[in-house]
């Protein structure tokens, strides 16, 4: 298996590859998401600076209803709103382009303690979201407070709702490419240090069992590697088949999609999978190498004992040989009976040491 240094490289490149995206979605991407609200913003306090000439008569009041509504009934359109208000000092709304609305008062906070003391209050409605009236939009808008302040004075304000659908797609297509290409990039680093970890195990279970083949499929990172490109492949078809937007725009969401998707996974893999299997392959071969050492070591055991049991026997038996063989040419020379007797002893007590021996060296 690979060794512990080459293992945290996997985990600090894996790191590298998830924290740069997601740097990207957690700090970048809303920085531009921020500016595209402030601009929005902007608009707003220009256009109500414009209309406030418009619905405020000489005596720096508001005008009624039928009066605002013939100065600003034909401004939606040519400047985008999706929606404008006009509230007295009171919160009450004294015009609206939904006609319905007029008559309801604001009684919430922000209106009087940020609009009402002459402060600009702005949020962003993503679509099908609530506003801050607690409408439900149907397109992307930003929802801007803006007072009407004759000199210190506050009169009334402006509720303008600015369609901002479009600018935000264009916005987010444009991050989209932009950042399609250093994703991809990690993606493909991540791919890269993941085929080398790949060969390193490989040359590393080689090193150690140079009589076997060894096969990419026994390094858990293999599977890592085809698994990642799995995934990669399977986003990516998604995602270019199903994404509404233009090619170029599909082509790089759905490459941003696919890179973070496997970046993500990757260390789920590497972490529930991987590494599990890696400690029980290191495990396995472990008992192997063990179990190969105790049949080496069994092996050398009966040689040994093979050794010693013909040397025995060839050490003992011929002296007893010797002795049983000399004693029955003995007696068949002329000897007294005392002496064959002795002789006739000596060869029993030879021939049976000789049985238990030849019993015991055979066993």
């Amino acid at each position: 298996m690979l060794p512990g240094k080459t293992k945290y490289i996997f985990i600090i490149c894996l790191a590298v590859a998830v924290g740069f995206p997601v740097v990207n979605i957690a700090f970048v991407f809303p920085v531009f998401t921020n500016l595209l609200t402030a601009n929005t913003e902007d608009e707003a306090v220009r256009l109500a600076r414009h209309l406030a000439t418009l619905v405020v008569d000489q005596d720096r009041q508001l005008k009624n209803n039928e009066q605002i509504k013939a100065a600003v009934a034909d401004l939606s359109a040519p400047f985008g709103l999706e929606k404008l208000k006009v509230f007295d000092p009171a919160g009450t709304i004294v015009y609206s382009t939904v006609p319905a609305d007029v008559g309801t008062v604001n009684n919430r906070s922000y209106f009087h303690e940020i609009v009402a003391r002459g402060g600009t209050f702005t949020k962003l409605v993503r679509k099908d979201q609530l506003s801050k009236e607690g409408r439900q939009v149907g397109v992307d808008v930003v929802e801007t407070y803006v007072p009407i302040m004759i000199g210190q004075t506050f009169v009334g304000a402006f509720e303008i709702y600015y369609d901002i659908t479009d600018r935000n797609n264009a916005m987010q297509q444009a991050v989209h490419l932009a950042s399609a290409v250093p994703v991809a990039l990690m993606f493909v680093f991540l791919v890269a240090v993941t085929t080398l970890l790949v060969k390193g195990d490989i040359a590393a279970v080689a090193r150690t069992e140079p009589m076997r083949e060894v096969g990419r499929y026994e390094s858990p990172f293999y599977f890592l590697l085809i698994a990642s490109l799995l995934i990669f492949a399977s986003e990516l078809a998604v995602m270019v088949f199903f994404f509404p937007g233009g090619y170029q725009a599909a082509l790089a969401e759905a490459v941003i999609d696919a890179s973070l998707l496997v970046m993500i996974t990757s260390p789920l893999l590497y972490f529930l999978l991987g590494r599990p299997l890696v400690i029980h392959i290191q495990q396995r071969r472990e008992a192997e190498r063990k179990l190969d050492e105790a049949r080496h070591a069994a092996e050398a055991a009966n040689l040994a004992k093979s050794e010693f049991l013909a040397n025995m026997s060839h050490e003992i038996r011929t002296p007893l040989n010797a002795i049983v063989g000399l004693s029955h040419l003995v007696l068949k020379t002329a000897l007294t009976r005392k002496q064959r007797d002795y002789l006739g002893k000596i060869q029993g007590a030879g021939r049976a040491l000789l049985m238990v021996i030849n019993d015991i060296l055979d066993f």
